[in-house]
């Protein structure tokens, strides 16, 4: 056991021996401080996860339905569809929906801007409007390395001409988001607004309308209304000519009555008496309202009223005619939200047109919403499986590596993408059946041949139910057992059908 003569005598030796080396001493402080101390923290900071890169899926006020269901609500069902990803085996991919408080582009720029600065920011998913889409879209795309963005449910024709264009008002394509010379990572997943007008003129053709009013009123998502106003005209006069080409074949003739007009009517100065007019002059049988929820109710209490008001049979409320002819109303996909399914509206029976069909609107899943967070998955499953440049591979070895690598290399797997038309996978949970998943093939950044179903909403005990009334594809309620009963379930639906469409 040491005395305390020993330990003072000890102290004293290191004393004398701290004098005689002083230099030595200072320098190995030095040393400690400036290559020690970064090392060991260099080296606890490698041992440590790097936080999870993520996925944001940025929500307008109105996408996202709540519910106590996991089947329901639809955050939730986002959440549950994204399967765990691990990015070049290093470091996680999260997902996270964000909803914005209103639809005003203010707020999804303000997001855009938030979101495009943050360092844990790989892809964006817009599961928004056309119009704030277009207001933030540059932010995403003017970052560097770019934003990868996702479109889920946006239809506007022109959406990256818009967002990107250097003049709105110019038709020239000199954008602001990029140089030209490589695509851009950017994916278009709904059908447009020109594929929503096609569908919808056709099937009121194939209903027999002949004269159709175009009534425009959404002051929230203009730059929407005004392209499927367009795009209502457009279809409208190609089935014009379809129809000419028609009447001249000898294998088809068709009444020279079929022949369509159109009429394109701001519902801001639109009078009762000029809608009455509209209605008696040119004996309008189908309306084709451009417009968001809340103007829906009014305009269709408007036309009851006039209804009511110059026909003898105003008592015979079943079956809306206007100057003696059956009246089909067909309304947009932006009144499809949950409040449409408790609203009561003056007319009946009201079309609606939509990216989904009835049957999935009525079950409450978000198709466009989970099947792009599938593709965001295949696209991350497609950096993993190409590989990473050697920067990447080199900050990943030094534990350096950060978000913006990440994104620069999907950025270069889209555009491979892009160059080669890869296609992607739907989710199976949105398939029609287990072993039948949507294709998604991408006409430059827009979906090629995608499809706009037509409900029609009817009275069912309390409330509502939605029915697909467009007979463009296989109705899940046919039995499939045989041939024979396909057809007579076919037939039986389409009777059905049929009569529905003129009295609920």
């Amino acid at each position: 056991m040491l005395s305390l003569s020993d330990v003072l005598s000890s102290l004293v030796r290191v004393r004398l021996w701290v004098q005689h080396h002083g230099g030595e001493v200072l320098w190995a402080v030095i040393f400690a401080l400036a290559v020690g101390l970064p090392a060991a923290v260099y080296f606890a900071y490698y041992f440590i996860e790097p936080k999870p890169y993520k996925i944001y899926i940025v929500a307008g006020s109105h996408y996202l339905n709540k519910s106590k269901d996991p089947n329901l609500d639809t955050a939730t069902q986002f959440k549950l569809s994204f399967p765990k990803r691990r990015l070049a085996d290093f470091v996680d991919v999260d997902l996270e929906v964000v909803e914005l408080s209103d639809d005003d582009c203010k707020t999804a720029v303000a997001k855009a801007q938030e979101l495009a600065a943050k360092d844990d920011t790989l892809l964006v998913i817009g599961h928004l409007d056309s119009e704030p889409t277009e207001a933030s879209l540059p932010f995403y795309l003017n970052a560097r390395p770019q934003v990868p963005f996702l479109a889920s449910v946006q239809t506007d024709d022109d959406l990256l001409g818009k967002a990107c264009r250097k003049d709105p008002g110019a038709q020239s394509v000199e954008f602001n988001c990029y140089d030209g010379l490589l695509p851009l990572p950017y994916l278009q997943l709904s059908p447009t607004n020109l594929e929503q007008a096609r569908w919808a003129v056709r099937f009121a053709v194939e209903n027999h309308a002949h004269k159709f009013l175009i009534i425009e009123n959404d002051m929230v998502n203009k730059s929407y209304a005004g392209s499927l106003a367009d795009d209502y005209t457009r279809a409208i006069t190609e089935q014009n000519h379809a129809i000419s080409d028609q009447h001249n074949s000898s294998h088809t003739p068709v009444p020279m009555d079929q022949v369509l007009t159109e009429s394109l009517v701001p519902i801001q100065t639109l009078s009762d008496e000029i809608l009455w007019e509209q209605f008696k002059d040119g004996e309008v049988d189908c309306v084709l309202y451009v417009g968001g929820f809340d103007g829906t109710g009014p305009l269709l209490k408007r036309i009851g009223d006039l209804r009511k008001a110059h026909l003898d049979n105003a008592q015979d409320h079943a079956e809306t005619k206007i100057a003696g002819r059956p009246l089909m109303v067909v309304l947009d996909d932006s009144v499809v939200e949950e409040r449409l399914s408790a609203a009561d509206f003056a007319l009946s029976p009201i079309h609606i047109t939509d990216q989904a069909d009835a049957a999935d609107y009525s079950s409450g899943i978000s198709i466009y919403g989970i099947d792009s967070i599938e593709i965001a998955t295949q696209l991350i499953d497609d950096l993993n499986r190409r590989g990473f440049d050697w920067k990447f591979r080199v900050r990943k070895l030094l534990h350096r590596l950060t978000v913006e690598d990440a994104r620069r290399n999907l950025v270069h797997v889209m555009q491979q993408n892009f160059d080669y038309h890869s296609s992607y996978f739907g989710a199976v949970r949105s398939a029609r059946f287990p072993d039948s998943r949507s294709v998604y093939v991408f006409d430059g950044y827009t979906r090629a041949n995608g499809m706009f179903h037509v409900w029609q909403r009817i009275k069912s005990g309390a409330g509502y139910q939605y029915i697909d009334v467009d007979r463009w594809h296989p109705l899940r309620n046919i039995p499939d057992n045989s041939a024979s009963n396909n057809n007579k379930a076919d037939t039986k639906v389409a009777s059905k059908m049929s009569n529905s469409a003129v009295r609920p």
